[in-house]
């Protein structure tokens, strides 16, 4: 892996994570630890199933990719369904900041 590769992976799946973790501080802040909980497993699902996507390009040889072009059909379905919810937790969190 060229050292372009792997910077672009490290905005790209670190960045992402690092943001989530901060997000997921403020609810913690307000001491709602059933919803923090549940934005945790939202966000912990999401990045599970989406690694696990990743993974399969990997094994080709795709080290930067954008989409689930170079997928199979159920690690499409992995991708999408991370994505959703990480979107959701994402959704649940702005609420829960709003919701104070």
């Amino acid at each position: 892996m060229r050292r372009g590769e792997l910077i672009v992976n490290l905005v790209f799946l670190g960045v992402p994570v690092i943001g989530i973790f901060l997000a997921m501080v403020i609810p913690l802040v307000a001491l709602r630890i059933p919803e923090l909980l549940f934005c945790l497993a939202l966000y912990g699902t999401g990045i599970c199933l989406l690694v696990a996507a990743k993974v399969s390009l990997f094994r080709q040889g795709i080290w930067v990719s954008f989409g689930p072009s170079g997928m199979s059909r159920i690690h499409r379905a992995c991708y999408g369904i991370a994505y959703v919810l990480l979107v959701s937790g994402a959704v649940v969190n702005v609420a829960l900041l709003f919701w104070t």
